[in-house]
């Protein structure tokens, strides 16, 4: 039995294992199609909160985006503008790591940037604000 890095939601797992890497892999090519476009953000948030409704991944995106915001200000307050760069890692990763392990879909910032940008920060302010 040859072991291999954990799957979410996993302590450990080996190849012989029902939920192999090789499922996972299938498990992944299966991800939810959504429309090519859409003709407004209107339309567009309702399938990414869709794609955003693990509360785990919905947590993580807010935790990313506040410590995004937060790099921000640390960087103009204490003019370094290196820590202006960690912004998106942070944001990105925290989210990344949402969708990864959690909601075990794709990001939709990868299919469509601009609306999947404002959808992140449209979904901390609902949730902030206790909407979600």
């Amino acid at each position: 039995m040859e072991f291999v890095a954990p799957l979410p939601g996993r302590i450990g797992c080996s190849l012989d294992d029902e939920t192999d890497l090789a499922h996972l892999i299938r498990e992944r090519r299966s991800w939810k199609v959504v429309p090519k476009s859409f003709d407004s953000f209107a339309a567009f948030y309702p399938v990414y909160l869709r794609m955003h409704d693990h509360p785990v991944n919905r947590r993580l995106h807010v935790v990313g985006n506040v410590s995004g915001l937060a790099a921000l200000v640390v960087a103009a307050v204490e003019r370094r503008a290196w820590v202006a760069l960690l912004a998106p890692v942070l944001a990105n990763a925290f989210a990344w790591v949402g969708h990864w392990f959690f909601q075990r879909n794709r990001p939709g910032v990868f299919s469509y940037p601009l609306y999947g940008m404002l959808g992140s920060w449209r979904m901390t302010w609902d949730w902030l604000l206790r909407r979600l």
